[in-house]
């Protein structure tokens, strides 16, 4: 019984930690092979509580992309907002799920959003002034594209050479220790 407890926890922990998926998506559109669409034409994002000014919107079914922003936001300055457009697509008038993914260019990682939209053909979703909201958190996990080493040292033209093995035998410019 305490096994299958500790086991259980032990999954229960597995679980809990964020999905995190890096690295830019390879999100594929072919909208030739829908037959009806629908617009968003004015999104904003907010991760975090904070609105994004760059990065890729997509809209998906089941995680098969129907829709990417490829251009990022543009700045709607009667408002000062950031909106994204999408054309969303279907091969059913109405009825599917449509779900949202950001991808923040700046953390180098894919954030799925809360919203979801019930397609629609035909339908407009959002204008300039009452942009049709979607929401983020950041996941906790650690940055897969850290850089341990920081950012590199300025030249100064001085520089000194530390053996730490007598295995090393040569070092390339741009090596790291």
């Amino acid at each position: 019984m305490k096994l299958r407890i500790l086991l259980l926890l032990l999954i229960s922990a597995i679980l809990s930690f964020p999905d995190c998926e890096y690295g830019e998506p390879d999100w594929q559109l072919t909208p030739q092979n829908y037959e009806f669409s629908a617009t968003i034409s004015a999104a904003s994002i907010y991760i975090d509580g904070i609105e994004q000014n760059g990065g890729k919107l997509a809209a998906l079914v089941d995680n098969e992309v129907r829709a990417i922003d490829y251009d990022g936001a543009s700045l709607f300055p009667p408002t000062g907002s950031y909106i994204f457009e999408l054309s969303i697509w279907s091969n059913q008038l109405e009825g599917e799920e449509i779900t949202f993914k950001y991808f923040d260019e700046q953390n180098n990682i894919i954030i799925d959003l809360n919203e979801t939209y019930i397609f629609l053909s035909d339908d407009i979703v959002g204008d300039a002034f009452n942009a049709f909201s979607l929401t983020g958190v950041s996941p906790e996990c650690e940055n897969e594209s850290t850089n341990y080493f920081g950012e590199p040292a300025s030249n100064t033209g001085v520089s000194e050479l530390f053996i730490f093995s007598n295995t090393i035998s040569t070092l390339d410019e741009g090596d790291h220790i």
